[in-house]
């Protein structure tokens, strides 16, 4: 079984942390399954790319594009709403991935079955809000590390 790692981070300033935690993640998902994890694509945007019809994001594009050429088994992602996060977004790419004859693997979630992959991805677009803050606050730590603010100068 070989894997693909996407990793996305939408934030306003990138932060390359937020895709490192989710590579480690998925990286030590791929492990523990004995998935050799043949290549590493990820995603660095703000907000502007998030929608449907938004301009596409260069490391989805690269992954998809790897996984039609065939000899890619699984798609492992930290949550499913890294992928997309709209619906009509999620079914295409889904739709994709599943015709090239692999499978999308949410790490976060453990191993799933394609009727929950896309039952998970149905609540991530109706919630995305309250996702979008969860995984915000859980960002923050990687965040404050990767740039730690010294505060005011004191004269």
């Amino acid at each position: 079984m070989n894997a693909v790692i996407y990793a996305r981070a939408s934030c306003i300033t990138p932060n390359v942390r937020l895709t490192d935690d989710q590579v480690s993640l998925c990286r030590a998902h791929c492990e523990r399954e004995g998935w050799p994890v043949v290549r590493i694509f990820t995603d660095q945007a703000g907000g502007d790319g998030a929608g449907h019809g938004c301009r596409p994001r260069p490391g989805r594009v690269g992954m998809l594009s790897t996984v039609e050429i065939g000899g890619i088994d699984r798609i492992v992602v930290a949550t499913t709403d890294r992928i997309a996060r709209h619906k009509c977004d999620a079914s295409a790419i889904e739709e994709r991935i599943t015709l090239a004859g692999a499978r999308l693997v949410p790490a976060e979630e453990g191993h799933a079955t394609d009727l929950y992959v896309n039952i998970l991805s149905l609540f991530d677009s109706a919630f995305t809000g309250a996702r979008l803050k969860e995984r915000s606050v859980a960002g923050v730590p990687s965040a404050l590390s990767a740039h730690p603010d010294p505060g005011p100068s004191v004269a």
